[in-house]
């Protein structure tokens, strides 16, 4: 995904954790441990994200997504739940 790589290098940049979901594990090229790689189905991409979030208190977030519908329905489901 043309997203992952960006995303990985943003995330080490700043030093924040990032959770991605199917992209491959070089794409952190630090030795640093930022990067959670979930393998999911995108049905529970939403309801992961919003428990991750009310577990560490986290008021915010970046969703970095591509252009197809699945990840345009995700986005949906966030704006929903969150």
């Amino acid at each position: 995904d043309v997203y992952c790589k960006p995303s990985g290098l943003m995330a080490t940049a700043f030093s924040i954790p990032y959770i991605t979901f199917n992209c491959e594990e070089n794409h952190n090229d630090t030795s640093q441990h930022l990067m959670v790689n979930a393998e999911t189905s995108f049905g529970y991409i939403s309801r992961f994200i919003v428990s991750v979030l009310r577990h560490y208190k986290w008021k915010s977030f970046w969703l970095v997504t591509g252009l197809s519908i699945k990840w345009q329905n995700v986005a949906k489901q966030l704006r929903t739940n969150a």
